[in-house]
């Protein structure tokens, strides 16, 4: 995988910034995201503003139960379809 532009970077870290302040959006963290990260800003973006809130089980909601590959496979899945129906693709 390559190296990710910095402006998408800078993008991501001002437009999710304004809704979260809770992961710290470093670049290191955004350019190779581990899945407790992204765990991490989706818990953020539920209790910020709502969005996915229902999606998941309360075993996935906590980081804590989501340790081997399937679950965590299982946890992206369900945020990368809910992206893909959010912005109608």
């Amino acid at each position: 995988m390559g190296d990710i532009d910095p402006n998408v970077i800078k993008k991501t870290q001002d437009l999710l910034g304004k809704l979260i302040k809770k992961p710290t959006l470093t670049d290191k963290l955004l350019s190779r995201p581990p899945f407790r990260f992204i765990h991490d800003i989706c818990s953020s973006l539920t209790r910020s503003t709502g969005i996915m809130k229902g999606l998941f089980t309360a075993n996935e909601s906590n980081s804590e139960c989501i340790k081997d590959k399937d679950a965590k496979r299982a946890y992206l899945k369900k945020v990368i379809d809910f992206v893909t129906v959010a912005n109608n693709c």
